[in-house]
Protein backbone atom coordinates (compact mmCIF):
# COMPACT_ATOMS: atom_id res chain seq x y z
CA UNK A 1 0.00 0.00 0.00
CA UNK A 2 1.69 3.34 -0.88
CA UNK A 3 1.69 5.88 1.61
CA UNK A 4 0.47 9.44 0.49
CA UNK A 5 3.26 11.89 1.06
CA UNK A 6 1.59 14.62 3.83
CA UNK A 7 3.66 17.47 5.24
CA UNK A 8 2.80 21.07 6.91
CA UNK A 9 4.58 23.56 4.74
CA UNK A 10 2.91 25.42 2.57
CA UNK A 11 1.53 28.70 2.85
CA UNK A 12 -2.12 29.39 1.44
CA UNK A 13 -4.25 33.12 2.14
CA UNK A 14 -1.48 35.18 2.19
CA UNK A 15 -3.26 38.05 0.27
CA UNK A 16 -6.37 37.67 1.58
CA UNK A 17 -7.59 39.99 4.84
CA UNK A 18 -7.37 37.73 7.23
CA UNK A 19 -6.49 38.66 11.14
CA UNK A 20 -3.05 37.75 11.41
CA UNK A 21 -3.22 34.90 13.86
CA UNK A 22 -6.07 33.33 11.52
CA UNK A 23 -3.50 33.45 8.63
CA UNK A 24 -1.18 31.54 10.74
CA UNK A 25 -3.19 28.78 11.78
CA UNK A 26 -4.04 28.24 8.12
CA UNK A 27 -0.32 27.66 7.54
CA UNK A 28 0.38 25.97 10.31
CA UNK A 29 -2.59 23.27 9.40
CA UNK A 30 -2.28 23.16 5.98
CA UNK A 31 -2.09 19.71 4.57
CA UNK A 32 0.39 19.53 1.30
CA UNK A 33 0.40 16.56 -0.93
CA UNK A 34 2.07 16.37 -4.43
CA UNK A 35 -0.87 17.20 -6.58
CA UNK A 36 -4.25 16.14 -7.69
CA UNK A 37 -2.93 13.97 -10.15
CA UNK A 38 -0.56 12.32 -7.91
CA UNK A 39 -3.33 10.73 -6.20
CA UNK A 40 -5.11 7.36 -7.51
CA UNK A 41 -7.43 9.29 -10.07
CA UNK A 42 -9.68 5.83 -9.58
CA UNK A 43 -10.04 6.81 -5.76
CA UNK A 44 -10.44 10.66 -6.35
CA UNK A 45 -13.26 12.29 -8.69
CA UNK A 46 -14.59 15.23 -9.04
CA UNK A 47 -18.88 15.14 -8.74
CA UNK A 48 -20.67 16.51 -11.18
CA UNK A 49 -22.56 18.61 -9.12
CA UNK A 50 -23.68 22.33 -9.27
CA UNK A 51 -21.25 22.92 -5.95
CA UNK A 52 -17.77 21.34 -5.82
CA UNK A 53 -17.47 17.76 -4.31
CA UNK A 54 -15.16 15.56 -4.46
CA UNK A 55 -15.43 11.75 -4.68
CA UNK A 56 -13.35 9.34 -2.79
CA UNK A 57 -13.54 5.69 -3.28
CA UNK A 58 -12.07 2.26 -1.55
CA UNK A 59 -9.49 0.40 -2.78
CA UNK A 60 -9.76 -1.68 -6.03
CA UNK A 61 -12.63 1.37 -7.18
CA UNK A 62 -12.58 2.22 -11.14
CA UNK A 63 -13.56 6.32 -11.66
CA UNK A 64 -16.67 4.85 -12.94
CA UNK A 65 -17.87 2.66 -10.81
CA UNK A 66 -17.36 5.45 -7.95
CA UNK A 67 -20.02 7.35 -9.72
CA UNK A 68 -22.17 4.90 -10.57
CA UNK A 69 -24.73 3.88 -7.91
CA UNK A 70 -25.28 0.31 -9.06
CA UNK A 71 -21.82 -0.25 -9.22
CA UNK A 72 -21.92 -1.72 -5.61
CA UNK A 73 -24.20 -1.67 -2.47
CA UNK A 74 -22.49 1.57 -1.77
CA UNK A 75 -22.48 3.13 1.92
CA UNK A 76 -22.13 6.86 0.25
CA UNK A 77 -21.40 9.21 3.64
CA UNK A 78 -21.62 13.16 2.75
CA UNK A 79 -18.64 14.23 4.92
CA UNK A 80 -17.38 17.89 6.10
CA UNK A 81 -13.83 18.79 6.88
CA UNK A 82 -13.01 20.92 9.78
CA UNK A 83 -10.91 23.47 10.14
CA UNK A 84 -13.10 26.38 12.23
CA UNK A 85 -14.89 27.57 9.23
CA UNK A 86 -12.13 29.27 8.44
CA UNK A 87 -9.13 26.90 7.05
CA UNK A 88 -8.61 23.59 5.21
CA UNK A 89 -10.05 22.45 2.16
CA UNK A 90 -12.24 19.15 0.34
CA UNK A 91 -9.10 18.33 -1.20
CA UNK A 92 -6.70 18.78 2.12
CA UNK A 93 -9.11 16.25 3.42
CA UNK A 94 -8.93 13.38 0.83
CA UNK A 95 -5.00 11.46 1.69
CA UNK A 96 -6.40 11.03 5.19
CA UNK A 97 -9.97 9.67 3.62
CA UNK A 98 -8.55 7.50 1.44
CA UNK A 99 -6.49 5.84 4.42
CA UNK A 100 -9.65 5.76 6.44
CA UNK A 101 -11.11 4.01 3.55
CA UNK A 102 -7.82 1.65 3.34
CA UNK A 103 -8.13 0.94 6.93
CA UNK A 104 -11.42 -0.04 7.41
CA UNK A 105 -11.16 -2.62 4.21
CA UNK A 106 -7.78 -4.05 5.70
CA UNK A 107 -9.01 -4.22 9.55
CA UNK A 108 -12.81 -4.50 8.31
CA UNK A 109 -13.13 -6.02 4.94
CA UNK A 110 -15.61 -3.33 3.73
CA UNK A 111 -15.00 -2.28 0.59
CA UNK A 112 -18.29 -0.95 -0.43
CA UNK A 113 -17.80 2.88 1.49
CA UNK A 114 -17.77 6.25 -0.42
CA UNK A 115 -17.26 9.56 0.56
CA UNK A 116 -18.43 12.60 -0.88
CA UNK A 117 -17.05 16.07 0.94
CA UNK A 118 -17.99 19.61 -0.22
CA UNK A 119 -15.47 22.25 -0.89
CA UNK A 120 -17.74 24.48 0.69
CA UNK A 121 -16.55 28.56 1.49
CA UNK A 122 -14.74 29.61 3.98
CA UNK A 123 -14.77 31.96 6.80
CA UNK A 124 -14.05 35.74 7.09
CA UNK A 125 -14.48 36.12 3.23
CA UNK A 126 -17.99 34.17 3.44
CA UNK A 127 -19.50 33.92 6.64
CA UNK A 128 -22.45 32.35 7.74
CA UNK A 129 -24.79 30.97 6.30
CA UNK A 130 -22.11 30.64 3.48
CA UNK A 131 -20.91 27.12 3.98
CA UNK A 132 -24.32 25.72 5.69
CA UNK A 133 -26.74 27.34 2.54
CA UNK A 134 -23.55 25.39 0.07
CA UNK A 135 -23.73 22.39 2.10
CA UNK A 136 -27.47 22.10 1.87
CA UNK A 137 -27.06 22.49 -1.80
CA UNK A 138 -24.72 19.76 -2.02
CA UNK A 139 -27.28 17.37 -0.10
CA UNK A 140 -29.96 18.69 -2.50
CA UNK A 141 -27.66 17.12 -5.89
CA UNK A 142 -26.59 14.09 -3.96
CA UNK A 143 -29.96 13.26 -3.32
CA UNK A 144 -31.03 13.76 -6.55
CA UNK A 145 -28.50 11.61 -7.78
CA UNK A 146 -28.83 8.82 -5.37
CA UNK A 147 -32.54 8.82 -6.01
CA UNK A 148 -33.15 9.55 -2.22
CA UNK A 149 -31.77 6.20 -1.30
CA UNK A 150 -30.16 5.92 2.18
CA UNK A 151 -26.77 8.66 3.05
CA UNK A 152 -24.82 9.22 6.15
CA UNK A 153 -23.70 12.41 7.84
CA UNK A 154 -20.69 13.25 8.94
CA UNK A 155 -17.56 15.50 9.44
CA UNK A 156 -14.78 16.46 12.17
CA UNK A 157 -14.62 19.81 14.05
CA UNK A 158 -16.29 22.81 12.12
CA UNK A 159 -17.44 19.64 9.22
CA UNK A 160 -18.91 18.00 12.42
CA UNK A 161 -20.45 21.70 13.06
CA UNK A 162 -21.95 21.91 9.59
CA UNK A 163 -22.85 18.19 9.10
CA UNK A 164 -25.53 19.31 12.42
CA UNK A 165 -26.54 22.24 10.80
CA UNK A 166 -27.18 20.41 7.47
CA UNK A 167 -29.62 18.14 10.18
CA UNK A 168 -31.21 21.17 11.29
CA UNK A 169 -32.18 22.78 7.96
CA UNK A 170 -33.41 19.13 6.79
CA UNK A 171 -35.69 18.57 9.70
CA UNK A 172 -37.40 22.19 8.49
CA UNK A 173 -37.94 21.09 5.05
CA UNK A 174 -40.30 18.09 4.39
CA UNK A 175 -39.15 17.86 0.50
CA UNK A 176 -35.51 16.22 1.33
CA UNK A 177 -34.90 12.90 2.95
CA UNK A 178 -33.60 12.54 6.49
CA UNK A 179 -29.86 10.93 6.32
CA UNK A 180 -29.96 7.68 7.78
CA UNK A 181 -26.86 8.11 10.37
CA UNK A 182 -24.71 10.62 11.84
CA UNK A 183 -20.97 10.24 11.88
CA UNK A 184 -19.27 12.94 14.44
CA UNK A 185 -15.61 13.30 14.90
CA UNK A 186 -15.51 16.01 17.85
CA UNK A 187 -18.04 18.15 16.53
CA UNK A 188 -18.03 22.24 16.85
CA UNK A 189 -21.46 22.51 18.46
CA UNK A 190 -21.57 26.07 20.58
CA UNK A 191 -19.94 29.40 19.87
CA UNK A 192 -19.41 30.54 23.29
CA UNK A 193 -16.55 29.59 24.99
CA UNK A 194 -17.99 29.23 28.28
CA UNK A 195 -18.11 25.29 29.08
CA UNK A 196 -15.89 24.15 32.39
CA UNK A 197 -13.77 22.11 29.95
CA UNK A 198 -12.13 24.95 28.26
CA UNK A 199 -10.19 25.72 31.77
CA UNK A 200 -10.39 21.86 32.63
CA UNK A 201 -8.14 21.29 29.08
CA UNK A 202 -6.27 24.46 28.52
CA UNK A 203 -2.82 22.82 28.73
CA UNK A 204 -4.02 19.75 26.89
CA UNK A 205 -5.69 20.16 23.77
CA UNK A 206 -4.56 22.41 20.47
CA UNK A 207 -7.77 24.63 20.31
CA UNK A 208 -8.05 27.24 22.97
CA UNK A 209 -10.88 29.79 24.17
CA UNK A 210 -9.23 32.24 22.76
CA UNK A 211 -8.86 30.63 19.33
CA UNK A 212 -12.07 29.29 19.33
CA UNK A 213 -13.34 32.95 19.54
CA UNK A 214 -11.87 34.27 16.54
CA UNK A 215 -13.44 31.01 14.65
CA UNK A 216 -16.74 32.22 15.99
CA UNK A 217 -16.29 36.20 15.23
CA UNK A 218 -15.00 34.65 11.67
CA UNK A 219 -17.74 32.33 11.14
CA UNK A 220 -20.63 34.26 12.78
CA UNK A 221 -19.81 37.97 11.20
CA UNK A 222 -20.78 39.54 14.52
CA UNK A 223 -17.78 40.71 17.29
CA UNK A 224 -19.71 41.69 20.22
CA UNK A 225 -16.51 44.45 20.87
CA UNK A 226 -17.88 46.20 17.80
CA UNK A 227 -21.36 45.27 17.11
CA UNK A 228 -23.02 45.01 20.68
CA UNK A 229 -23.63 41.93 22.78
CA UNK A 230 -27.00 41.64 22.56
CA UNK A 231 -26.19 41.14 18.47
CA UNK A 232 -23.83 38.68 19.09
CA UNK A 233 -25.71 36.97 21.29
CA UNK A 234 -28.79 36.74 18.92
CA UNK A 235 -26.06 35.27 16.07
CA UNK A 236 -24.65 32.89 18.19
CA UNK A 237 -27.90 31.51 18.99
CA UNK A 238 -28.74 29.75 15.43
CA UNK A 239 -28.79 26.41 15.68
CA UNK A 240 -27.12 25.80 12.61
CA UNK A 241 -24.52 28.33 13.94
CA UNK A 242 -24.02 26.38 17.58
CA UNK A 243 -26.31 23.17 17.13
CA UNK A 244 -26.31 22.92 21.18
CA UNK A 245 -29.34 25.42 20.88
CA UNK A 246 -31.33 23.13 18.60
CA UNK A 247 -34.31 21.93 20.60
CA UNK A 248 -36.30 19.60 18.31
CA UNK A 249 -34.63 16.68 17.17
CA UNK A 250 -37.30 14.64 15.59
CA UNK A 251 -36.43 14.91 12.02
CA UNK A 252 -32.49 14.16 12.61
CA UNK A 253 -31.05 10.73 12.04
CA UNK A 254 -32.43 7.43 13.82
CA UNK A 255 -28.43 7.33 14.67
CA UNK A 256 -25.24 8.41 15.06
CA UNK A 257 -21.90 7.78 16.47
CA UNK A 258 -20.19 10.02 18.25
CA UNK A 259 -16.10 10.15 18.75
CA UNK A 260 -14.39 13.05 21.15
CA UNK A 261 -11.29 12.89 23.49
CA UNK A 262 -11.02 13.42 26.99
CA UNK A 263 -8.80 16.14 27.33
CA UNK A 264 -10.31 18.25 24.60
CA UNK A 265 -11.64 22.11 25.28
CA UNK A 266 -15.18 20.81 23.53
CA UNK A 267 -15.83 18.26 25.86
CA UNK A 268 -18.60 19.27 27.60
CA UNK A 269 -20.28 21.01 24.85
CA UNK A 270 -20.16 17.75 23.02
CA UNK A 271 -21.38 15.93 26.01
CA UNK A 272 -24.49 18.52 26.57
CA UNK A 273 -25.15 17.74 22.71
CA UNK A 274 -25.10 14.24 23.78
CA UNK A 275 -27.31 14.26 26.21
CA UNK A 276 -29.92 16.65 24.00
CA UNK A 277 -29.83 14.66 21.72
CA UNK A 278 -30.51 10.59 23.08
CA UNK A 279 -33.89 11.05 23.78
CA UNK A 280 -34.79 11.18 19.58
CA UNK A 281 -31.24 9.42 18.51
CA UNK A 282 -29.88 6.24 19.42
CA UNK A 283 -26.02 7.52 19.82
CA UNK A 284 -22.70 5.49 20.94
CA UNK A 285 -20.45 8.09 22.58
CA UNK A 286 -16.68 7.22 23.08
CA UNK A 287 -14.83 9.16 24.29
CA UNK A 288 -10.83 8.42 24.52
CA UNK A 289 -9.14 9.09 27.62
CA UNK A 290 -6.30 11.25 27.44
CA UNK A 291 -6.70 11.93 23.99
CA UNK A 292 -7.18 14.76 22.41
CA UNK A 293 -9.32 17.48 19.87
CA UNK A 294 -10.28 15.32 16.16
CA UNK A 295 -7.54 12.88 17.76
CA UNK A 296 -8.25 9.82 15.03
CA UNK A 297 -8.16 12.04 12.33
CA UNK A 298 -4.81 13.69 13.33
CA UNK A 299 -3.66 10.25 14.22
CA UNK A 300 -4.70 8.84 10.62
CA UNK A 301 -3.57 11.85 8.74
CA UNK A 302 0.09 10.66 9.66
CA UNK A 303 1.37 12.93 11.93
CA UNK A 304 3.92 9.96 13.13
CA UNK A 305 1.66 8.64 14.83
CA UNK A 306 0.67 6.14 12.10
CA UNK A 307 4.26 3.63 11.06
CA UNK A 308 4.06 2.23 7.25
CA UNK A 309 6.11 -0.80 7.58
CA UNK A 310 6.18 -2.63 4.33
CA UNK A 311 2.31 -1.70 3.01
CA UNK A 312 1.41 -2.76 6.68
CA UNK A 313 -0.29 0.23 8.99
CA UNK A 314 0.35 -0.39 12.83
CA UNK A 315 -2.12 1.88 14.37
CA UNK A 316 -1.99 3.39 18.34
CA UNK A 317 -4.29 1.96 20.72
CA UNK A 318 -6.40 4.90 20.92
CA UNK A 319 -6.91 4.79 16.97
CA UNK A 320 -7.58 0.94 17.09
CA UNK A 321 -10.53 1.95 19.38
CA UNK A 322 -11.95 4.35 16.77
CA UNK A 323 -11.27 2.53 14.13
CA UNK A 324 -13.36 -0.65 16.02
CA UNK A 325 -15.89 1.77 16.50
CA UNK A 326 -16.20 2.52 12.49
CA UNK A 327 -16.18 -0.97 11.42
CA UNK A 328 -19.20 -1.67 13.78
CA UNK A 329 -20.63 1.66 13.18
CA UNK A 330 -20.99 0.53 8.76
CA UNK A 331 -22.15 -3.01 9.85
Amino acid sequence: MEEIKVSSSAIIGASLKIPRDLRLLRNAIKVEFDSYGSLDSNRVVEANFKCKSIWIGPTNCSSKDLVRNESRNWITVLYIHGGGYVSNSAMQLVPILLRFLDILYKEGGIDNIRFLSPEYPLAPENPFPAAPDFVLEVFRDLCIFLENKPVCVGGDSAGGGLALSLCHSISRDGSLSIPTSLLLFSPFVEMQTTAKSYKKNKNTDSLSAQLVDQFAIAYSGVDARTDGMQRWTKAISDPRISPLREDDFRRYPGRALVIAGENEVFLDDILNWCEKAKKFIELEVHVEAKMWHIYPIMQIGGMDFVKWDNGEMELPASCRTAIDKLIQFFK
